[in-house]
């Protein structure tokens, strides 16, 4: 019995979840199913799956090798695509994941600009401001903001956004402006429970960065909801610059601590490292990243100006 063979039967278990449909993604029967994946349990000489009678697991053994697998079956698509086609052409779905806001702002027109220039391609973009694991969705391209922490995923830093610590002028004539990071504990603070660092703010003081921890008023799970509560005078939040440029300028919301709260974080294009990478998620990365880059380094700019 081919490794192969045993692989597959391994992928549509773990993507299918049951004997039953895993043997009717494969076209065999359910025995085939069990005695590949028994027999490739005996090669590797670990357990991959938890059986009762009930339902299947994967055991942790199992996730890691589900992750290799899904790189090699893809190495091998992608020589069989170029073998049989002569070339690489640019089709297919292409499965891309990115922050909602941030999303919407920047990320909605390149796709959209990309899907007009290859009619070929489908493109299947999820927005979402919570963590997406690229490998376990089957994601080709994701975008991030800040720093990872996915040591499986290449990325490519293509700019910067700022975001800002900011309030409604009525808010902070009811409860006064602080004047230091330290003054925020005080506060009404709005926090975006999408964060992954626990409800604290960084600043920089000028002796290098430093956290406060907040106590949140209010909590949203969107940066539009946060910036809404803002400008409602609940409190103080922290907003990225592009959603509240014309806020500031319109008076609706201040700048606090600008020399202080303010924080540029990286804006990332990652994606699953493979050896060989299908034509159409090559170029919609060179795409993405030069358009996004282009977009980031202009409002950098126009930010700069107003300030």
């Amino acid at each position: 019995m081919d490794k192969l063979s045993m692989m597959v039967a391994f992928v549509a278990l773990v993507e299918k979840g049951s004997y039953t449909l895993a043997a009717e993604k494969i076209g065999g029967s359910k025995s085939v199913v069990s005695q590949r994946i028994r027999r490739l349990e005996e090669n590797l000489g670990v357990r991959l799956v938890n059986r009762n009678t009930r339902s299947v697991s994967i055991t942790d053994s199992g996730r890691i090798f589900y992750r290799r697998c899904l790189d090699i079956l893809d190495q091998i698509a992608a020589v069989e695509q170029e073998l049989t086609t002569g070339r690489q052409e640019i089709s297919g779905e292409l499965r891309i994941a990115a922050p909602q806001t941030f999303g919407l702002h920047y990320v909605v027109p390149i796709c959209s600009a990309f899907a007009l220039s290859h009619a070929a391609v489908h493109l299947d973009l999820e927005l979402s401001d919570k963590h997406v694991d690229l490998v376990e969705r089957h994601f080709d391209v994701g975008v991030r903001i800040g720093f990872l922490d996915d040591s499986n995923l290449t990325a490519r830093t293509v700019g910067h956004t700022r975001v800002l610590l900011v309030a409604a002028p009525e808010y902070l004539a009811a409860h006064g402006t602080p004047a230091v990071p330290e003054d925020l504990s005080g506060l009404d603070c709005i926090f975006d429970t999408n964060k992954r660092k626990g409800q604290c703010w960084e600043t920089d003081a000028g002796d290098g960065p430093s956290r406060i921890s907040i106590t949140p008023r209010m909590s949203v799970n969107s940066a539009e909801g946060v910036r809404a509560a803002a400008l409602h005078g609940v409190g103080i939040t922290r907003c990225f610059a592009f959603l509240v440029r014309d806020d500031l300028a319109a008076g609706r919301l201040v700048e606090l601590l600008p020399d202080m709260a303010r924080q540029d974080l990286p804006v990332q294009i990652v994606f699953p490292h493979r050896t060989l990478m299908p034509a159409k998620t090559r170029a919609f990365i060179d795409h993405i990243a030069d358009a996004l880059g282009t977009a980031l380094a202009a409002d950098g700019a126009a930010h700069r100006a107003a300030a």
